[in-house]
């Protein structure tokens, strides 16, 4: 039951950071 939240966070961070993913074309993270 102990899991860490590092995809959903990564998901997160994706989501925010979503002007750099489409500059660069490619998912960073």
């Amino acid at each position: 039951a102990q899991q860490a939240p590092v995809e959903p966070l990564m998901f997160f961070i994706d989501v925010i950071d979503v002007g750099s993913i489409s500059m660069t074309g490619v998912r960073i993270g």
